[in-house]
């Protein structure tokens, strides 16, 4: 969303309305900031860990909410 919030200004009013439609106010896209979490990086680190997982399990079916692999929850 930040990235989006950062070309605001450039924007047709049209699309501006839209978003005060739902709620993104120029108050709220001054506010943004950019996510803490890269989601790429978070996706391959997810990935390492199910694929680590399923190569010691044999399957990832068994993986529940409570299932955790090198410090990451897999049945989320």
């Amino acid at each position: 969303m930040y990235s989006r919030c950062t070309g605001y200004g450039s924007l047709h009013p049209a699309q501006r309305r839209l978003l005060a439609d739902i709620g993104l106010t120029p108050e709220a896209v001054r506010a943004a900031r950019p996510r803490r979490k890269n989601m790429a990086t978070h996706f391959q680190r997810a990935l390492a860990c199910a694929s680590t997982y399923a190569g010691i399990h044999s399957t990832l079916v068994t993986a529940t909410t409570d299932t955790v692999q090198d410090g990451l929850k897999l049945g989320q």
